[in-house]
């Protein structure tokens, strides 16, 4: 479903990188990445922790874009449209040394297909703990909104309307 209209190559800070679509094979490398980014947050923050079997189970391929360098996976992202109103990021996950600047792209890449379907703004959820990511959410011009107390973190938005 992603894949529609982005790009198959993006360079980023004279990086070359490459846009595929994930497919079963990609059930490891996601997992590991995901675990090392967000176990920990996981743990401290929800009462189911973190789950091998939840990851499997909510593992969709067909939304899944990886990220590789030089014909090695470096990250991941996954969204959806929900009810054609917006787009919602269940993952952006990047290896440590792709962070600085890939990761701008991708949300503008997210931002540009949500533009490209007509659908009006662009939500995630990010634990409230995570304060690095939420400062450079707000600084690409996401809101913070309404904490979900169970675990610990809040919806943030970017409204599209106004931004062309």
């Amino acid at each position: 479903m992603n894949e529609e209209k982005e790009p198959n190559e993006i360079l980023v800070s004279g990086l070359e990188l490459a846009l595929r679509p994930a497919d079963e094979r990609d059930i490891g490398f996601c997992y590991e990445l995901m675990s090392h980014n967000m176990r920990d947050l996981f743990d401290r923050n929800t009462q189911e922790k973190w789950s091998r079997a939840k990851f499997r189970s909510g593992f969709r391929p067909d939304r899944i874009t990886i990220v590789e360098h030089e014909g090695m996976s470096v990250g991941f992202y996954d969204y959806e449209i929900v009810e054609a109103k917006w787009i919602y990021v269940h993952n952006l996950h990047l290896s440590k040394d792709y962070q600085t600047g890939v990761g701008t792209k991708i949300i503008r890449l997210i931002e540009q297909a949500a533009r490209d379907r007509s659908v009006k703004a662009v939500i995630a959820k990010v634990f409230a703990e995570n304060s690095r990511i939420i400062k450079w959410l707000q600084r690409k011009g996401y809101n913070l909104g309404e904490k979900i107390e169970p675990e610990n973190s809040y919806w943030v938005k970017k409204d599209l309307q106004e931004i062309q």
